[in-house]
């Protein structure tokens, strides 16, 4: 509570400059945040001179057009332009906005998306997040805790009432196993081990399991984040690549009588 308050006086600063530097990422600009700020300052939405305000009228309205879209259109009539390309191929502003990241305002062209090569680069990806995420999610299912002895460096799995080797058909302790010294492991271990299960009721051990599965289900929701961010990356470039040879059709030959 006493956090919360010290750190409300900077909460809407804070949102304030994320708000700022997102516009101005999107759009290339922060005009709107400045012009509300002007308006509160002093200063009408409008003039009286109408040519005056027609031509600020258009500046809104092109920093309006690059803001909702994304597209770094470079004037009105780059965006006039744009939406002509558009209208000659029979697609709508909205199939673009999507796949901005593909349209080059400037010259009013989609670029090749190199679609096989998304395809590769988004499987190795995808490949190489499951192969370092599996273990760690699988760790965070079992209901034991994955400990290591710091002098031997030696892994294992315990619930508090036993223990078993990382390799669990190597050992198994447990409070009677703890009593013949002819089972493995070695001396220092068994003295960690046996000590840790003399205890059942340890906290640390419940401690450990719980961080395990919340560290486990983390890495879980960042792993579906990823692979869904991966597959909405292809899918778009997918898209664009569907578009992009709409836009390159050759043009009918005329028909000779």
């Amino acid at each position: 509570m006493e956090l919360s308050k010290a750190a409300a006086p900077i909460i809407f600063p804070a949102l304030l400059v994320a708000a700022y530097l997102w516009a101005w990422k999107r759009a290339g600009s922060g005009f709107f945040l400045l012009q509300r700020l002007l308006f509160i300052v002093g200063g009408n939405k409008s003039v009286s001179d109408k040519r005056i305000d027609n031509a600020w009228q258009k500046v809104y309205d092109f920093y309006s057009i690059r803001l909702r879209t994304g597209i770094k259109f470079s004037s009105n009539s780059n965006i006039s332009l744009s939406i002509d390309f558009l209208d000659k191929h029979g697609i709508g502003l909205e199939q673009i906005i999507p796949i901005k990241n593909y349209f080059n305002a400037n010259t009013c062209e989609i670029r090749d998306p190199n679609l096989k090569g998304k395809k590769i680069e988004n499987l190795v990806m995808a490949t190489f997040l499951l192969l370092v995420s599996t273990p760690i999610v699988l760790l965070g299912m079992p209901s034991q805790a994955l400990l290591t002895v710091k002098e031997t460096k030696t892994t294992f799995w315990t619930s508090g009432k036993s223990a078993y080797s990382w390799n669990v058909l190597e050992w198994k302790l447990n409070s009677e196993a703890c009593q013949n010294e002819q089972i493995p492991p070695s001396k220092r271990d068994r003295e960690v081990i046996c000590d840790l299960l003399a205890q059942p009721e340890n906290g640390y051990i419940s401690d450990t399991i719980l961080e395990q599965r919340i560290f486990g289900l983390t890495f879980l929701i960042f792993t579906v984040i990823t692979l869904t961010a991966v597959y909405a990356s292809y899918s778009k470039a997918r898209i664009a690549d569907e578009i992009r040879k709409r836009t390159h059709v050759p043009p009918k030959q005329l028909e000779l009588f």
